[in-house]
């Protein structure tokens, strides 16, 4: 038989469909936006949702004003992550409620929407440099480091149990802060306290500042820090003023954020600073988190691959291709000598200051306090 629809239902599916894609039903677009908001404009969007909840059309289910009610952040990103293709209740009610925003209400974070609506999707570039770093992040994690890696020399008598230090052929230096390694435990207590506190003991300011005083005042250093390692530069960073002063440009990858930490996440101190840039994939459960109480003024957001979201935390996931196909290599003892007689080397202006580590040895650096350690443990029980 065939199905007729009377005037009003056509009337009200029309209604429906200019009210609910009056803004973008693209994930991509909404969860960037949603990561650029600030608390003060998810807590105007909590009072706008509620002082529409009594009105809203009937294809509009009641969950989605409980969530809206409540909604911050970290929950509208794992909302929208959750939502099909196309969008289905949660996407409905969004895209109704903020249709009921007057146009001429000047509200930036709600025009940066409208506007990305408008253009196809383009996202956050990454630059030449911040893949480069994350290659070199890559290689600092490995078990048998490389000695050369692309257009970047390692210098093993820098390294130390959290960083290694990279230099290219123009002498600039890169200090590069591993994350955690799961065969760790101490790194995995760090993690404990991450998840609790959102701080971690300060165990690398011996590390750094080795480093630094190794390079001559010339020289640019940057730091790039990935995961665990992220929270431990910025540990260092509050505790020796004079270490951040001295590094150009910090690079922060999958920062460690806790939705549980009370007193906020370390990493989110340097949020409002240009001279820190974050990167944050939005299928990232780690990094995701609160993202402080601003979105960071220098950030690259990425939407991922929200079928592998622990893939998302992994350093490789910002440069293109596998570690397998970087150009790493080690370099004879002949030829590091002929590179040290060419070049003029960073780590030779470091005098005693450099104590290699034993193969097998373990340190816990001559500023860690056990005192601390035992009592941030304490924290977690």
């Amino acid at each position: 038989m065939p199905h007729y629809s009377t005037k009003r239902k056509k009337r009200a599916s029309r209604a429906q469909k200019h009210a609910t894609r009056g803004y973008t039903r693209d994930k991509r677009i909404l969860k960037h936006w949603a990561a650029r908001g600030t608390h003060k404009d998810y807590a105007r969007l909590r009072r706008h949702a509620d002082k529409h909840s009594a009105d809203p059309p009937s294809y509009i289910l009641p969950q989605t004003f409980d969530e809206l009610a409540t909604i911050d952040r970290g929950r509208m990103v794992s909302a929208l992550h959750d939502e099909p293709h196309g969008g289905s209740w949660f996407m409905d009610g969004l895209n109704w409620l903020l249709g009921r925003i007057p146009a001429s209400m000047p509200w930036k974070w709600i025009s940066w929407l409208s506007n990305a609506t408008k253009k196809p999707w383009a996202g956050d570039s990454l630059t030449e440099t911040d893949s480069e770093y994350a290659k070199l992040l890559d290689a600092t994690y490995q078990s048998d480091q490389p000695e050369l890696m692309e257009n970047w020399r390692r210098l093993p008598e820098l390294d130390g149990e959290y960083c290694s230090a990279w230099q290219s052929a123009d002498g600039h230096i890169l200090v590069a802060v591993r994350g955690t390694k799961p065969s760790h435990g101490k790194d995995l207590a760090q993690d404990a306290l991450i998840l609790t506190t959102g701080h971690v003991v300060n165990d690398i300011s011996r590390e750094l500042r080795r480093i630094i005083d190794a390079v001559p005042r010339d020289k640019t250093i940057d730091l790039a820090a990935h995961s665990l390692g992220t929270s431990l530069a910025v540990t260092a960073y509050e505790n020796n003023p004079d270490i951040y002063d001295r590094v150009s440009q910090t690079y922060l990858y999958n920062p460690a954020m806790s939705p549980l930490a009370i007193g906020g996440n370390v990493t989110e101190k340097y949020e409002k600073d240009p001279k820190v840039r974050y990167f944050i994939s939005l299928s990232d459960p780690v990094s995701v988190g609160d993202i402080g109480n601003e979105p960071p003024v220098n950030a690259v957001f990425r939407t991922g691959n929200i079928l592998h979201p622990m893939a998302e935390h992994d350093i490789a996931s910002w440069y293109p291709g596998t570690y397998d196909q970087l150009d790493v290599h080690q370099t004879d003892n002949t030829v590091q000598v002929q590179q040290n007689e060419a070049t003029e080397s960073v780590a030779a202006t470091a005098g005693s200051a450099v104590r290699p580590l034993g193969e097998h040895s373990i340190t816990f650096g001559d500023d860690f306090n056990f005192d601390t350690w035992e009592q941030s443990l304490g924290t977690i029980n």
